[in-house]
């Protein structure tokens, strides 16, 4: 039976075109109805409680339906998920034994299972199988869930090629693929993974790519085998939801662990969850032992956490018993918590759409949230790069009225009372608690490796931030803090102001005292005559300065015309140069937004150019040229403390001796991929698949006679196939007496059935024997390392003690020997 194609009489489009014109009879345009989806399908769209799809929707399905590939792009949060499991349950109504058809991709294994719950609560009415492949779960388990023959496969790369490899899967069943979060997929991290599975998909597939951050240029997505793509970019102007509001608050690096007490206690409602992320698991690990003695109930996820811990986590937040998570990067993509209200970030991110992956964590699906984002003075020039990312001004908050609610996207600092007030009853708790004391020294050194490997900010950024750092500790007390903090004292303010104005007297100043006292005399009463006036200008002076700061800290969109009137004010021809179509700029208007977006974006732009440009020629060696290109990531050196030399980045690493072996299409990748354990599950499940037979035989025990299924279990063996269908003869005129009273032949079913790989009980005998004895075989041949033990020849402390003693007694039965020889030879002397 072909399960993919529909009745020859009735073509697919004008079935489709049919159902969507009935649909669209006395119901309003615009929903689900209109898009002619079937009855499993819309039920399960209905069940879930979505009415009308979301614009990503709305554009992605109908193109998805028509068989092109499709590369989409909308905000967090816009129903991505669904925009490509509706055409999928549209593209297969009806499960196929022969092997999967879809493959869905992530990069995580959190947003994978988020996928798999999704498939299976939008999918509840259609009859198709899901599985997942994760990383970190038992294989044996994937093993048997693939010989199930699912539909859909939702795997993450690494894990997904294991078993690739172990079982030497065939995916020339695909149909469908989808890489969720493609941005992240086709980073370096998964090259080998990606580029193998990729030559194992067959070309005819369908491909589509969906993240809330993709660049403009393709190119960069060409791995994937895209033919003759859509490119759907929505939300380009309003990357975030309209409902999330942002607040930057600005605070030295000591005072994050405050301000972040502060907030989840006081600003934040207690009925409120809030997710913080973190830059190294080990900030996360201090930090929830500290809030633990602070009261907040917090659970953790970071990759130092196994796939079980990890899981746990994310479910105790989702049932609300922990108010706070406390998060690495891990979290920042695709995961959905349902009801989520507030993020912070305690570290601020160093790419300008891993701010928009982590924000967009809250304000989904039409909610309201809120993001707070701690910004430290190292960290300015990354700030200035979001706001030049999405578009938006410099806003420095203002003395606002209580009674008025707080603007979003504005700067500003925390109140120095809640330092003084905090302070103390933390480092109460951080000198009781050992565990933290000793976590304080490892978190300073993770912070100290992070900050090597971050990338750089712009260089624009970096030259704005210089002139804004001298009127960081200018900037006005932030609005959120207005109704939770007290009113700063007065006098604090001016003693701070005094404090910072102070100067160290110079050399002249100094040692003129001595040298030539009258001209310091001179000196020091001309300086107390004009002091004011000195100051006075220098505080008119600060004041402008910082207000030019702050004004030209946004990413204008300036036109053409005004660009060009400021560059010839005084050019009688400016006017004619006002035509755009006749003007060529020096660089794109969304110059920013698309180096933001972009994958290599963080590289140097000379490296990728010259790579591009770089002729390749065959090597006359057999060896491969592992050089990269000058400047990359694979040509750098570093130094190695064992080998107390400098060696490449493989040979640091542990991996420039690592075996690696060749696949069909010519990719080389790890040894550790192909290994025996598929062959050593189907040995163990042998015995499995036989008992799952016998039982299916014993159900179907109305159909066959018991005492023949014996004779043919003694003749042939344990493993049958049973028909699909049972022909009904009615040969033997055996009557019975039904309950209307009259009398009938007895309708016998005679099954037919045949048998696979029959073998008589002697010859079974003699084949397991002949396993049994091939299998110790195999066992004796591996070589043990010398003075290895294996788990069944490990010594009770008793046999221990005991052969010690012997040793013992034998030592000084040795030693009395040796005695007797020495005399022995003395008295013949």
């Amino acid at each position: 039976m072909d399960y993919d194609n529909v009745d020859d009489d009735i073509d697919i489009s004008e079935a489709r075109q049919l159902v969507k014109t009935m649909n669209r009879k006395n119901r309003k345009s615009g929903g689900f109805q209109s898009m002619g989806l079937s009855t499993a399908t819309f039920n399960g769209i209905m069940k879930k409680g979505y009415k009308i799809p979301t614009p990503i929707q709305r554009k992605a399905i109908p193109m998805i339906l028509s068989g092109r590939d499709v590369v989409s792009m909308a905000r967090t949060g816009s129903g991505k998920t669904a925009a490509f499991l509706i055409p999928l349950f549209e593209k297969f109504p009806c499960h196929s034994p022969a092997g999967p058809r879809a493959l869905i991709m992530s990069p995580t294994r959190e947003l994978a299972i988020q996928t798999l719950n999704f498939t299976k609560e939008l999918g509840k009415f259609t009859p198709l199988k899901a599985t997942v492949i994760l990383g970190g779960d038992k294989m044996e388990e994937q093993f048997a869930a693939l010989h199930k023959s699912p539909d859909i496969i939702i795997a993450t790369p690494g894990r997904f090629l294991h078993v690739l490899m172990e079982m030497n899967l065939s995916l020339n069943s695909i149909e469908y693929v989808v890489f969720d979060e493609g941005d992240r997929l086709f980073e370096l991290g998964f090259a080998e993974q990606l580029s193998e599975t990729l030559k194992r998909l067959p070309r005819s597939r369908q491909t589509l790519i969906f993240s809330a951050t993709l660049p403009k240029n393709l190119v960069e997505f060409a791995r994937a085998g895209l033919v003759d793509p859509i490119l759907l970019r929505l939300d380009l102007n309003s990357k975030l939801s309209q409902d999330l509001k942002l607040a930057h608050i600005t605070c030295l690096p000591e005072e994050k662990n405050i301000i972040l007490v502060h907030l989840l206690g006081k600003v934040i409602h207690k009925d409120e969850q809030a997710v913080v992320f973190f830059a190294t698991k080990h900030h996360v690990e201090s930090f929830q032992m500290l809030l633990t003695d602070l009261g907040f109930e917090c659970t953790c996820i970071h990759s130092g956490l196994d796939p079980s811990a990890r899981n746990l986590s994310l479910k105790k937040f989702r049932s609300r018993t922990a108010r706070v998570l406390l998060v690495t990067d891990v979290a920042a993509r695709g995961v959905d918590i349902p009801h989520l209200d507030n993020v912070i970030n305690f570290h601020f991110p160093a790419q300008p759409k891993l701010f928009l992956h982590r924000v967009g964590r809250v304000a989904r699906a039409g909610r309201r949230g809120v993001a707070y984002s701690l910004v430290d003075p190292e960290e300015l020039p990354y700030l200035l790069d979001v706001f030049m990312f999405l578009g938006k001004e410099w806003k420095v908050c203002q003395s606002s009225n209580k009674q008025v609610e707080w603007e979003s996207d504005c700067v500003g600092r925390a109140p120095r009372s809640i330092m003084s007030n905090l302070a103390a009853r933390i480092e109460s708790i951080s000198s009781k608690n050992s565990s933290l004391e000793s976590m304080k020294k490892v978190c300073v050194n993770a912070m100290k490796r992070f900050l090597q490997t971050r990338p750089n900010a712009s260089w624009e950024s970096i030259r704005r931030a210089k002139d804004l750092r001298d009127a960081h500790f200018a900037l006005p007390v932030h609005q959120i803090f207005d109704n939770s903090a007290e009113k700063e004292d007065g006098t604090s303010n001016e003693i701070l102001s005094v404090i910072r104005q102070l100067k160290l007297p110079t050399i002249f100043e100094a040692l003129g005292k001595h040298v030539n006292p009258e001209a310091f005399a001179t000196m020091m009463k001309k300086r107390k005559l004009h002091d004011h006036i000195i100051a006075r200008r220098a505080a008119q002076r600060a004041v402008g300065q910082t207000n030019n700061v702050l004004k030209n800290l946004v990413e204008r969109k300036v036109s053409l015309t005004d660009q060009l009137g400021a560059c010839n004010a005084n050019d009688e021809m400016s006017d004619s140069l006002e035509n755009i179509d006749f003007f060529i700029p020096y660089s794109r208007g969304d110059e920013a937004t698309e180096h933001g977006l972009s994958i290599t974006g963080t590289k140097s732009q000379f490296c990728l150019d010259a790579a591009a440009a770089s002729l390749d020629l065959p090597n006359d060696e057999s060896q491969q040229f592992n050089g990269g290109v000058v400047g990359s990531h694979s040509r750098k050196l570093v130094w190695d403390r064992k080998r107390k030399r400098f060696t490449g980045m493989d040979a640091a690493q542990g991996k420039a001796n690592m075996k690696r072996i060749k696949t069909e299409s010519g990719v080389w990748i790890p040894a550790s991929y192909k290994t025996d354990k598929y062959k050593l599950w189907l040995k163990k499940s042998k015995s499995d698949i036989i008992q799952e037979t016998s039982k299916a035989i014993e159900e179907s025990s109305s159909f066959i006679d018991a005492s023949n299924t014996r004779k043919q279990f003694s003749k042939y063996g344990d493993v049958i196939e049973l028909p699909d269908t049972n022909e009904v003869t009615g040969k033997q005129n055996h009557f019975f007496k039904s309950s209307t009273g009259y009398k009938s032949k007895k309708q016998q079913l005679t099954p037919k059935f045949t048998v696979i790989g029959s073998q008589k009980w002697q010859d079974r005998a003699t084949s397991r024997q002949k396993e049994r004895l091939q299998n110790a075989e195999e066992r004796q041949k591996i070589r043990k390392p010398k003075g290895s033990r294996t788990f069944g020849q490990l010594r009770l402390p008793e046999q221990i003690l005991k052969q010690r003693k012997l040793r013992e007694k034998q030592k000084q039965r040795a030693q009395k020997n040796r005695n007797n020889n020495q005399s022995h030879k003395k008295r013949k002397h």
